[in-house]
Formats: C-alpha cells, sequence, structure tokens
C-alpha cells in the first residue's frame, strides 16, 4: 500500500541535503510526497536583495523538490533566522493543520537530539514538527481543524536528522538515487553558492587555503564532491555504496507486544 511521506525544512536546501535521496527513493516507490519550506531563505544569497533571493530561492527550492518526486510544495514564508522570536504555538498550529490535512504516514525532518546545533530555524523546526506530529492526533488540540471537516491523524513513523546525531538507528541505501540527490541539491544554486562562500571565508579565517573552495570551481563540481565524500562514507559504514541515516521513530515497545 502506497503511503504519504511529509518532508519538512526549516530552509530550502535542508530536506534535500540530509534526505533527498531517501525522499527521492519513496517516491519512486510510488509514495506521495509533500515538502514543507519553513523560512523564506531571504539571508541565503550573495549579491541579492532580500527580495531577490526570496524569489529566486522558492523557485529553485521547487525545482529541487520536483526532481525529489514531490506531488505537493508548501512554502510557510517565516523569514529565515527569526524562527526564535515567531509565535511558536502559531507555527506548530500551521503543523499540525498540515499534518491532518494530508495524513502523512511518515515524516522526515530535524532531530531534537543533535548536538552542537548553532542554528535556531534548525532546533525551532525540530521542537514544532516533533510536537505537532503526535499533537495531530489529539481532538481538543485545534477542534477548529475538526469543525473545518479534518480529522485528527497520528503520524506512523518520523524518521529524523541532524547536523551531529547522537542516535542513528536506521540508515536508506540510496545509491540509486545519488545522481538525482546530487542533481535536485544543484538546483539550489544562490544557496549553494552561499553555503561555500561560508566554507571559504571560515577556511580563510583559519589560515586555510583549499583549492575546491576557490572561485573558478563550478558550484557542481563541489556538490558532486561533497555529497559523494559525505555520503560515500556513511555507505561504507552499512555495507552500501551510498547511505543516509536517521534517527527513526515508531511504535517503539508497542512492537513488542504485535501477536
Amino acid at each position: 500500500m502506497n503511503k504519504v511521506v511529509m518532508a519538512v525544512g526549516a530552509h530550502a536546501d535542508d530536506i534535500t541535503i540530509w534526505a533527498g535521496g531517501t525522499l527521492k527513493k519513496l517516491s519512486d516507490e510510488g509514495n506521495k510526497l509533500i515538502c514543507v519550506r519553513i523560512t523564506d531563505d531571504y539571508a541565503d544569497c550573495i549579491g541579492l536583495t532580500p527580495e531577490e533571493a526570496v524569489n529566486i530561492n522558492k523557485l529553485e527550492a521547487e525545482n529541487a523538490y520536483k526532481i525529489l518526486g514531490a506531488d505537493e510544495i508548501i512554502h510557510l514564508n517565516y523569514p529565515t533566522d527569526t524562527l526564535a522570536g515567531v509565535d511558536y504555538l502559531e507555527l506548530r498550529e500551521k503543523l499540525i493543520y498540515i499534518i491532518r490535512k494530508f495524513k502523512p504516514n511518515i515524516v522526515i525532518s530535524f532531530d531534537m537530539n543533535g548536538l552542537d546545533e548553532e542554528n535556531m530555524d534548525h532546533i525551532i523546526t525540530a521542537r514544532s514538527v516533533n510536537e505537532a506530529c503526535w499533537q495531530s492526533a489529539v481532538e481538543n488540540f485545534h477542534r477548529e481543524h475538526l469543525q473545518e471537516g479534518l480529522k485528527i491523524h497520528m503520524v506512523g513513523q518520523r524518521y529524523l536528522f541532524a547536523r551531529n546525531p547522537t542516535v542513528i538507528n536506521f540508515h536508506v541505501d540510496i545509491s540509486k538515487q545519488i545522481r538525482e540527490k546530487i542533481k535536485a541539491l544543484c538546483e539550489h544554486k544562490e544557496v549553494m553558492k552561499n553555503f561555500f562562500h561560508q566554507q571559504k571565508l571560515i577556511a580563510q579565517a583559519n589560515g586555510l587555503h583549499i583549492v575546491l573552495l576557490e572561485d573558478e570551481i563550478p558550484n557542481e563540481t563541489r556538490v558532486k564532491v561533497m555529497v559523494r565524500a559525505i555520503y560515500g562514507q556513511l555507505g561504507k559504514d552499512y555495507g552500501v555504496k551510498f547511505a543516509e541515516v536517521f534517527h527513526r521513530i515508531g511504535a517503539g515497545f508497542l512492537e513488542d507486544f504485535e501477536l
């Protein structure tokens, strides 16, 4: 039976970086894919005004998600790097509404157990998504949704990723999807340009010269090298060519009671 998969990222490239291969694999298997982007990435650029960045990054995000097989794309349009100061209950309610509307069997997003996470957008996304996953099944939370005709919904499984994960109990072999992951990530042109620019600044601040970060190296080359190196090493850990890893949350102890 085909499932509904919902991926939620704080920024345009989050779900592509950490779960792009998994999303493509699930989509190829016939599951419906919903991609939710919480912020507008107005600052994730070089040489663009905030307005230009918002428009370009939205378009590039949609191009990337379509490569991954997205059936629905939702932009919540919160200003980037402000989630620590927004109305948290409002954000969580929006996510509960989306979960009740699309009824995902699997939600893929940030893990609350990551170490040394310096980006508050990631932290708030992790908290709000994981709370929404169980609160969407409680009928007295936002009864106005039920009055609109929606029903409560319990998410069956969560695949959670983090910059520095503390819990990894699940991996996905993405060897057949690695090219689409790279292709999708290359669609985030402005985001990737800014990412590698920031890496160059870090290198310079530490007195390092890294050829791969020089301006004449195309972003496509950088992305390919980075993705194959990182996810190739993860693949070796699990005996496959390329892999993505997650903290998988399912039925927990209930699985021990199944007859």
